[in-house]
């Protein structure tokens, strides 16, 4: 839910400053909501990945509209926590 509220926020950014709406920043977009929904799968293995694509998208484009994505990070973090406190629980008892 975070990520699609920052999409719509910087496109809404993005759209204001630079009219024609850039095709690559689309596709980035498109790349950072893929990557949070990746966080939301079963898959655990892909959880990492996903983070630290995450977070080096972020850093990317950290000049322009990174910072806009920093709260998608935040969450994201804190949901594979989470996760992975439950699941090290649910092992341990």
């Amino acid at each position: 839910m975070i990520a699609a509220a920052t999409d719509v926020a910087t496109s809404i950014f993005v759209f204001q400053h630079q009219p024609d709406y850039p095709f690559r920043f689309l596709l980035f977009q498109l790349a950072m909501f893929g990557l949070a929904l990746l966080l939301a799968g079963p898959y655990r293995t892909l959880w990492f990945l996903a983070f630290a694509l995450l977070i080096v998208g972020v850093l990317l484009a950290v000049l322009s509209v990174g910072f806009f994505y920093i709260p998608t990070v935040v969450a994201a973090g804190w949901v594979m926590v989470r996760r992975l406190a439950a699941t090290s629980e649910d092992r341990a008892g």
